[in-house]
């Protein structure tokens, strides 16, 4: 996330379609070189980039059931999966 300013709950966080992330007005950028540290455990290569996936969006359960309200901490996998698998 390049504008912090910019990160609000129940986003998805995507440049426009055609945007590389090197562009000044990207809200995602240089996540593609993230993909070989410790914290991704593989390279997306069917997503636009890693927000595309990691977002603040309402996290559902396989039913489509809401488990977590939209927040800006859904960003976070680790946080998900803990309230998915305690449910």
């Amino acid at each position: 996330m390049d504008k912090p300013d910019q990160f609000k709950t129940n986003m998805s966080i995507a440049n426009p379609a055609g945007m590389d992330t090197d562009n000044p007005a990207a809200i995602g950028a240089g996540e593609d070189g993230l993909s070989s540290l410790a914290m991704e455990s593989f390279t997306q290569n069917s997503f636009v980039n890693c927000f595309s996936c990691h977002d603040t969006q309402a996290v559902t359960d396989s039913n489509g059931n809401v488990i977590l309200q939209a927040k800006k901490l859904n960003v976070s996998h680790i946080f998900s999966k803990f309230v998915v698998d305690s449910k």
